[in-house]
């Protein structure tokens, strides 16, 4: 019985060991579509000397994710107010620097690190 405990703890701290958190992003942009939202966001990656920022466009989540709604209301507040944001997502590998489709966050975070202003 302890091994199995001991066995569960493990496995639940190494999944939360994968969190990959990308960002500061600036968000420039929210997107609603009729099955997603998506957010466009500026990062800092990869930016030569003298060139602006880089936008980029990620997917918040689909609508029929509970969690959305919530995500939604994160982004357009620091859309608002100009906070940066960080976004945690699970998939190993993941390029933080890229448009994204596909993936959802599984936590969005504001930032007082601005990301870049347009």
């Amino acid at each position: 019985m302890k091994t199995l405990v001991l066995s569960i703890a493990l496995l639940a701290s190494s999944t939360a060991a994968h969190a990959i958190a990308c960002g500061p992003y600036s968000i420039y942009s929210i997107q609603s579509q009729t099955d997603r939202v998506l957010v466009g966001l500026y990062t800092r990656a990869y930016v030569a000397p003298n060139s602006g920022p880089i936008p980029i466009w990620k997917s918040l989540g689909s609508w029929s994710s509970p969690n959305t709604k919530r995500f939604l209301e994160t982004m357009e507040f620091g859309l608002r107010s100009g906070f940066g944001t960080i976004w945690l997502l699970y998939d190993d590998p993941y390029v933080c620097n890229s448009d994204e489709y596909a993936t959802q966050p599984v936590a969005v975070r504001l930032s007082l690190t601005p990301g870049i202003p347009p």
